[in-house]
């Protein structure tokens, strides 16, 4: 009997090959076999859905080829509730299936030439790559890059006179991508105290994808509320800041450090900090007052009306979010700027 073939899974079941898929857009992170054919069977909405979006790093292998797994990266479109549209899906997966008979002579250049004729494709920028190439090699047991060693020994302070520049992008990515082990953690929360600025923030940022520990969550906070002392705090510190914090478990003190922040006129003003709210600390917005508040420090920013539909469309499709959201366009009392923008995104659904 013929299998039928209805889904990149179906897909890659059909090759006897193994598959895991990576969320490549809010973090990096990877979504279980049953939650993505969950998703591609329709039965439950993407849970990290980006700009009517799910962006996949997709992992494939044969266990004769695990050294050298086939990567793809696709965008699938998603309807307002984040539920998979499955008109770009199907013609890629149909392009697929006609050159599966060429895989044997020739793997990788036939697929990749399809993936790349795809509009469902996409390069993740730099960052996100470096996370995902530390997680996967992690994923499958392989030794972390070239860069790996030398990033711990700069951490470390073992040779003084050792740039950043030199462990690059990568190397504190397997750092941050093995934070639990070998007290890794524990050495980032002391390097924190005396890393240079641009390393700091790439670190920093790299920790989005990680869950810190009790330890170096502290310490971030530390590093924040002592920014926001500051008579003028640096916007993009305190950024990478949020971000790193965005994955830890202490969620009381990040709401309430995110509230202190929006409650200052030069922070809760900035869009790049409503963005970063938004992308990054989405299952924050399950608190009440903090998405009111978001979404009024949105209201009151020039082109309000603009980019206030663009942050509620983005972020009414994630399912934990959008009744939190609802509560608040239905809210009585708020601003007048914050009635005007919702009046004109109930006027675009009209």
């Amino acid at each position: 009997m013929e299998t039928v073939i209805n889904t990149i899974t179906d897909f890659v079941k059909s090759l006897d090959a193994e598959l895991r898929v990576f969320d490549m857009g809010r973090k990096v992170y990877r979504l279980s076999n049953n939650q993505f054919q969950t998703f591609e069977n329709f039965k439950a909405p993407y849970p990290t859905p980006l700009q009517r979006h799910a962006w996949l790093g997709i992992l494939i292998w044969w266990n004769e080829t695990k050294d050298e797994p086939l990567i793809w990266f696709l965008k699938l479109p998603l309807d307002e509730q984040g539920i998979i549209i499955p008109a770009s899906r199907d013609d890629f997966i149909q392009r697929l299936m006609k050159a599966v008979q060429n895989r044997l002579n020739n793997p990788e250049s036939k697929e990749q030439s399809i993936l790349n004729e795809s509009n469902l494709a996409f390069t993740p920028n730099q960052e996100r790559m470096a996370a995902f190439h530390s997680k996967i090699s992690h994923f499958l047991n392989k030794n972390a890059s070239s860069f790996y060693e030398p990033a711990i020994s700069y951490l470390k302070q073992e040779q003084t006179e050792q740039s950043w520049e030199s462990i690059g992008l990568q190397g504190l990515a397997d750092v941050c991508a093995r934070l639990e082990e070998m007290n890794h953690d524990e050495l980032i929360t002391k390097a924190l105290a005396w890393l240079p600025e641009t390393p700091k923030q790439i670190v920093l940022s790299l920790l989005e994808n990680e869950s810190p520990s009790t330890e170096l969550t502290q310490a971030i906070l530390k590093q924040a509320k002592t920014e926001l002392t500051k008579e003028t705090p640096d916007i993009l510190t305190l950024i990478a800041l949020l971000r790193a914090l965005s994955g830890s478990k202490a969620t009381q003190p990040r709401q309430d450090l995110i509230l202190k922040m929006l409650n200052i006129p030069s922070i809760g003003g900035n869009l790049e900090v409503l963005s970063t709210i938004a992308s990054r600390c989405w299952k924050d917005l399950e608190n009440e007052e903090l998405c009111y508040q978001l979404f009024e420090k949105i209201a009151h920013q020039e082109s309000a009306e603009y980019i206030f539909i663009q942050f509620f469309t983005d972020l009414v499709a994630i399912p934990g979010v959008r009744p939190w959201l609802m509560n608040t366009i239905r809210r009585t009392e708020r601003s007048e700027a914050l009635s005007k923008c919702i009046g004109s995104l109930f006027s675009g659904i009209k």
